[in-house]
């Protein structure tokens, strides 16, 4: 039993003895790993280095060692497309004179149906058309119905067509002396080729016109700087009629045949005016005015006042008719005075009342006539004295009077 325990233990030695050697081993392993794996990073890290370094230094030799470019495979037109059944799905044209350069692409029925070419008319540029027939002659794909993008020096835009007719067309307005003027502009078409009716934007404003089958517009609905305007034409594509907005407010105005102004509705000064006028003398007109300078209808010929009918005094409480001749101030008139009395005068160049004819102050519901001198002072008054009719007179020698109750003025 000795010899057995003896035996144990020796085996039981030689068993932690192995267990160690093999701790000590994988210790030797790891760090051999350790170096070997710092050692590689070295290498890298070098080999990187160098690179980079080489990069910086020689970029052109980097340049020759890398691989050239892949060139673009060249095909030379004329050349076409074809399914697997062998009809052609896109042509590409070039050279031939009755076709533009560009790209076709075709339907099943052998129709083109899209093309993308490039055109040398307005200065050059690119287009590109959709239609629902195509052909391949570019005469018919103008004739067919579909939708055409042009990006020309002139004339940029989209333009849908009905046939060999346009519908609309949207693109940016021509300028007047050529080019293309900023903004943009729609038109619509009657189905014959002639406009029906634009609308049009720039910096400053846009317009509206309608089209009557003609080159010239029956309305026209523009805005403006102070505002905007609606303008109706007739025949001749003179304007029949105007309607405007400006910083005062707005205005209607009605024109003859020959485009010449003859009514007009305006309004001005805190009010309003009405204004008709002959069309070959816009100084000749009747006008009817209620505006802060006065209430009333005014009548002149070739500029001159003849007629005025309205509100008069300081604060427009009297009701006048005046009558004019040569100037600006009237030489008859009917007017209002006193409250409520009526006066007839006749008027100097001065406009002073130089014979009247009104009810009197003293005898209310009798009447008076009173003449004066040209300075205003009275010579002659005669009227209804409470009882009977008198008169006075004043001459070099003194005032003679049929009675003692008549005034030589009026107040």
């Amino acid at each position: 039993m000795n010899d057995i325990t003896q035996l144990q233990a020796q085996i039981y030695q030689l068993t932690n003895e192995l267990r160690s050697a093999q701790t000590r081993i994988q210790g030797l392993e790891q760090r051999k790993r350790k170096s070997l794996m710092t050692v590689a990073a070295f290498i890298v890290a070098s080999v990187i280095g160098s690179w980079s370094v080489n990069a910086f230094s020689s970029h052109k030799t980097l340049l020759a060692l890398s691989p050239p470019e892949t060139q673009p495979t060249k095909i030379k037109a004329p050349f076409e497309v074809d399914d697997e059944l062998g009809r052609v799905i896109m042509r590409v044209r070039d050279g031939d004179p009755r076709i533009d350069r560009g790209i076709y692409f075709y339907n099943e029925a052998g129709r083109a149906v899209v093309d993308v070419t490039s055109i040398t008319e307005g200065g050059g540029g690119g287009r590109i058309r959709v239609s629902t027939s195509g052909a391949e002659k570019t005469a018919e794909l103008q004739q067919a119905t579909g939708i055409t993008i042009t990006g020309v020096r002139d004339s940029e835009g989209i333009t849908i067509n009905r046939g060999a007719k346009k519908s609309i067309v949207l693109g940016a307005e021509p300028g007047a002396k050529g080019g293309v003027e900023q903004g943009g502009s729609i038109k619509i078409y009657d189905g014959t080729e002639k406009l029906a009716a634009s609308l049009s934007a720039k910096p400053k404003g846009g317009a509206l016109k309608i089209f009557g089958g003609a080159d010239k517009p029956v309305a026209t609905l523009q805005t403006e700087t102070a505002g905007a305007s609606l303008t109706i034409f007739g025949a001749g594509a003179k304007p029949f009629a105007t309607l405007q907005s400006d910083d005062d407010g707005g205005n209607l105005w009605v024109n003859d045949k020959t485009g010449q102004k003859v009514a007009g509705v305006v309004a001005s000064d805190g009010g309003g005016v009405v204004k008709v006028m002959k069309s070959d003398d816009q100084k000749t007109y009747t006008a009817i005015n209620a505006v802060n300078a006065g209430l009333g209808l005014a009548v002149r010929k070739a500029g001159v006042r003849l007629v005025f009918a309205g509100a008069s005094g300081e604060n427009g409480d009297k009701g006048s008719f005046f009558v004019y001749g040569s100037g600006e101030n009237p030489v008859a008139g009917v007017t209002s005075y006193g409250g409520g009395k009526g006066l007839v005068a006749i008027f100097n160049q001065e406009s002073r009342a130089i014979a009247m004819l009104a009810e009197s102050d003293k005898h209310p519901g009798g009447g008076n006539i009173t003449a004066s001198a040209p300075n205003g002072d009275g010579i002659f008054s005669a009227g209804f004295t409470g009882e009977a009719g008198d008169a006075c007179v004043t001459r070099k020698t003194g005032l003679w009077c049929m009675g003692t109750n008549l005034p030589l003025q009026m107040k």
